[in-house]
């Protein structure tokens, strides 16, 4: 869990309308992925993403996909707040139910295939309606 410190130093660059939302939550930071940005998770249903400096424009675009992954029917955390403030982007969103691969221990043979699937479906949606690089 944050310390009372680092609480107050995330909530000092988001906006004042998300304060109640994270003041009394249960937040603690995720150790584990690959973006540059701080990851947090706000009580059992949301995580939340705060990037500044180079790193907001990854977040930015991680946002704008991840809408677009959404409207193509791809299972996604919809996003439930979104900051811009230029060299500062922070994204609320919802924690989708389930564990992620690392965290469960399942054995190859059911974990490959489930993966496979979740992959196979990501694949088929068509490149040529994709508007991003």
């Amino acid at each position: 869990m944050l310390s009372i410190a680092e609480r107050e130093r995330l909530l000092s660059v988001l906006p004042t309308a998300w304060h109640p939302a994270l003041f009394h939550a249960r937040i603690e930071r995720v150790r584990s992925g690959m973006s540059d940005a701080s990851v947090f998770r706000v009580g059992a249903s949301h995580f939340l993403k705060v990037a500044q400096g180079p790193a907001a424009h990854d977040l930015r675009e991680e946002i704008n996909r991840t809408a677009w992954l959404g409207h193509q029917g791809a299972r996604v955390a919809p996003a439930v707040k979104v900051h811009d403030a230029g060299d500062l982007v922070a994204v609320m969103s919802e924690a989708l139910a389930g564990s992620s691969a690392e965290e469960i221990d399942l054995p190859a043979k059911i974990l490959v295939p489930a993966l496979a699937r979740a992959l196979s479906a990501l694949h088929a949606i068509p490149v040529r309606d994709c508007p991003f690089d």
